[in-house]
């Protein structure tokens, strides 16, 4: 019979025993962003996906002030394949793409958002993105056929469902 003096340490303990490393090392050195994505890959393990999301963003944004643009372009599409649903990763993506000058990936990451809105029954704020799409560059005539074919493959009718909604509900910067 083999005798063990050492309690095994529950998924949890270890989960925040590493959690605590990690924020004490964010402590010791705040620039290193690094960081925070190992906090948010720490907390996807262990099935935490919105604190996860949470510290995506921060990683994301830091990397945005630090003009590292490449870097947080591919953790903010990272975080919209782990939650579709967080429309703020969707509008800052786009408006990261659309303040660098890459017009096309914005408005690509606008059209994921139009499809989002319309598959969970917002079609007024679906309506709203594609009419943002078209104000993007008004003499584009490839981006008011994707908004006309989006419309048209999805039965919606622009003029109807932008009087239904509420004019003061939502609008994209």
């Amino acid at each position: 019979m083999k005798l063990s003096f050492f309690k095994k340490q529950s998924p949890e303990d270890t989960f925040r025993e590493t959690l605590n490393k990690y924020q004490r090392a964010v402590a010791d050195n705040p620039g290193d962003i690094r960081v925070h994505v190992k906090i948010a890959e720490l907390y996807l393990e262990h099935n935490r996906k919105n604190e996860a999301i949470d510290e995506y963003i921060l990683a994301a944004r830091a990397y945005q002030e630090k003009r590292l643009l490449q870097i947080a372009v591919a953790i903010y599409t990272h975080a919209l394949t782990i939650a579709h649903d967080r429309v703020e990763i969707y509008t800052e993506l786009a408006n990261l793409h659309l303040r660098n000058g890459f017009v096309g990936d914005g408005v690509s990451v606008l059209e994921r958002l139009a499809e989002y809105y319309h598959s969970t029954g917002h079609d007024f704020e679906a309506t709203q993105v594609l009419k943002k799409i078209k104000e993007i560059d008004p003499d584009n005539e490839f981006f008011k056929h994707k908004v006309e074919k989006f419309l048209t493959k999805k039965d919606l009718n622009e003029e109807k469902t932008l009087k239904a909604g509420p004019r003061h509900k939502w609008h994209l910067t």
